[in-house]
């Protein structure tokens, strides 16, 4: 991968970029918050869990959805047991997917050399860093391969733990400055939820995300300040534009 100047990727000395991580939501789900980036023309990367109509769909748009891959390594995945079994059923359905964030974080050197040098995953954004200044994407050599790895900088689910929560944009410090990697998940966006007990319980009541209907849904909606706020005010801010992941330079 040849190195890309900064001032081209750059606004401000600040980048917002929007991924979401689908998680097996239903279609529905997936449909809400993709047709609000569709509205507003807005770029965006998504890491993908499991084949859907909607998942197609996101195919079709390749304008604006980048879509990277979302491999489960944890214990009991339906992705398979092993590391090769979940990366090989990934890239079955994404063959052409070159960015990777792993559920839960996994991460490890040799499987990052392994998503690289075996699975042709070129940039991985499994290293969440909360409100890092000078964020920039970094490569990670090996003898026979690289990555290039760029933290994230905020995530609505990890957000919920926070002392002070900060669903406003603009509420984050000005001065920090480089790359900001914002991850949603569309549950999250559509309910706009702010305590993670609450997402718990759907789960322990609805353990199939299938069976997750917009009128059982609907009474979990939070309705003051939450994720969605962020989401709807970064896309307003990006309106027309926005970066992919696999856009962004090596440092």
């Amino acid at each position: 991968m040849r190195i890309k100047s900064f001032g081209d990727i750059l606004i401000d000395g600040r980048q917002k970029i929007i991924t979401v991580d689908t998680d097996w939501a239903p279609d529905w789900l997936i449909d809400y918050t993709a047709d609000i980036l569709l509205e507003m023309n807005v770029k965006s990367t998504w890491f993908i869990t499991n084949e859907s109509k909607s998942i197609s769909k996101l195919m079709r748009s390749k304008e604006l959805f980048e879509l990277g891959i979302h491999p489960n390594m944890l214990h009991g995945s339906s992705h398979g047991k092993s590391i090769d079994e979940v990366m090989a059923h990934m890239k079955n359905i994404l063959p052409d997917a070159i960015s990777m964030r792993t559920h839960g974080l996994f991460q490890s050197t040799e499987f990052l050399r392994s998503a690289n040098r075996d699975y042709g995953i070129q940039y991985d954004v499994s290293l969440f860093l909360p409100y890092m200044r000078g964020i920039t994407p970094h490569l990670l050599k090996f003898q026979d391969c690289s990555i290039c790895r760029i933290p994230y900088f905020w995530g609505d689910d990890l957000e919920m733990f926070a002392k002070k929560p900060t669903w406003d944009a603009d509420e984050i410090d000005p001065n920090i400055v480089g790359i900001e990697i914002y991850n949603f998940h569309p549950i999250h966006v559509y309910l706009n939820t702010i305590n993670y007990s609450i997402y718990h319980e759907i789960k322990s009541k609805y353990p199939e995300s299938k069976s997750w209907k917009r009128d059982i849904l609907e009474k979990y909606k939070n309705a003051g300040i939450g994720p969605q706020n962020m989401f709807l005010e970064l896309v307003s801010k990006l309106a027309g534009k926005g970066t992919w992941v696999r856009e962004l330079p090596e440092s």
